[in-house]
């Protein structure tokens, strides 16, 4: 049975996708994001994360953590992400102090792990506030 969010969580009503290849980390912070009332997507790399993006579903945010340990990193993620819904927020996570958005076509910021709750919460709100948010892919 799914944990109901208090009324008035920060994330209510909001659709996330989360890509995380530590399984530990992923887990975390779905349940952070669940909690705050977010309804999450979550996958484990960049792959699943295209197919996501590609699709039509509606989402809020794109949160991706930089480094996936596969040939595919959260920048190429976050680069779909900007070609198929051009004004999705995005946040990235990063365990790498120094992580640059490298050659994306628009600034993204960076959560440097381990961050506390309050953090992620801040960061999230920080990327919300500055870019429409329900984008669904491009037809």
């Amino acid at each position: 049975m799914a944990a109901v969010p208090p009324p008035g969580s920060a994330l209510s009503g909001l659709t996330i996708l989360l890509v995380e290849d530590d399984q530990d980390v992923r887990d975390a912070v779905e349940a952070l994001l669940v909690l705050e009332g977010a309804e999450v997507v979550a996958c484990a790399g960049a792959a699943a994360a295209l197919d996501v993006l590609g699709g039509g579903a509606p989402l809020d945010l794109l949160i991706t953590d930089v480094v996936l340990g596969e040939p595919l990193s959260g920048f190429d993620v976050a680069a779909a992400a900007m070609a198929y819904r051009s004004a999705l927020p995005i946040l990235l996570i990063t365990g790498y102090a120094g992580t640059a958005t490298r050659d994306l076509p628009r600034p993204v910021p960076v959560l440097l792990k381990p961050f506390r709750y309050v953090e992620l919460l801040d960061a999230i709100n920080a990327v919300l506030r500055r870019q429409p948010a329900s984008i669904a892919a491009a037809a």
